[in-house]
């Protein structure tokens, strides 16, 4: 098993991982060296246990803030998959399902030209297009939310 050394708040450590993972530890020692710094130079002189509980805490609020936005981020994509779903169903099915009668009637009669048939097809591709980009809009902008900064 490997061992690297890592520096938190000044103080170096020799900590053992299993192979491959240097690198994902040498990080999250600087993401706990980041905080632990920040917090002696907003509180000054602090003990160096109490610094630690300090930087941990924080980092521990920031996961569980990103989780909380990871959860929402999944529901809102779930809920799109199933409107998308339900886009694609009413496409596969034809106008009969996707325009309710009373809709056709008030549009077009009874008995719909093969013409107006295909104007149907066409509103409901187009609807379906639209839904598809706000559904992309909305899963970049909560990508951006839940993503870290750099």
């Amino acid at each position: 098993m490997p061992e690297i050394d890592i520096a938190i708040a000044g103080r170096s450590y020799r900590v053992a991982c299993d192979p491959g993972e240097e690198a994902h530890l040498t990080a999250a020692a600087r993401l706990i060296d980041l905080e632990a710094e920040a917090l002696r130079r907003t509180a000054g002189s602090v003990p160096e246990s109490r610094l630690m509980l300090m930087s941990a805490l924080i980092i521990a609020d920031r996961l569980n803030s990103t989780e909380a936005r990871l959860r929402s981020a999944e529901e809102t994509l779930r809920d799109s998959e199933a409107a998308l779903r339900a886009a694609d169903a009413q496409l596969r099915n034809g106008v009969d399902v996707a325009a309710s009668s009373a809709e056709r009637e008030d549009r077009l009669g009874d008995r719909p030209s093969r013409d107006q048939r295909n104007l149907f097809a066409d509103d409901i591709a187009d609807d379906a297009l639209d839904l598809l980009e706000r559904t992309a809009s909305r899963l970049e902008a909560l990508a951006d939310k839940v993503a870290p900064a750099e």
